[in-house]
């Protein structure tokens, strides 16, 4: 005959209840860093002047090969900003 125990697992349940009081989650664990969302770099697309801008393949290729950023490699000359500056101010609907 089966006889059922009142305080035997009522015990057991509320003495886990009681570590998990008295022993919180450690603090270190909502101090730890996230990862990094956002660890590619985007070769297809830049902002400039609050504008997305998307990139041709071949100056995607070419960041490619530098290891840059496509704006890496525009910055070097200035007729690339002005004509970065130019392509914005047409998007923005400025000219």
């Amino acid at each position: 005959m089966w006889r059922r125990r009142v305080g035997g697992d009522a015990d057991a349940v509320l003495g886990v209840a009681r570590q998990a009081v008295l022993f919180p989650p450690s603090l270190e664990a909502q101090n730890l860093p996230r990862p990094a969302r956002h660890h590619q770099v985007s070769r297809t697309t830049i902002r400039w002047n609050g504008v997305t801008i998307r990139i041709p393949q071949n100056l995607q290729d070419q960041a490619l090969e530098e290891d840059c950023t496509p704006l890496g490699v525009l910055l070097y000359s200035k007729e690339a900003v002005a004509l970065l500056d130019e392509v914005a101010a047409k998007a923005k609907g400025s000219n």
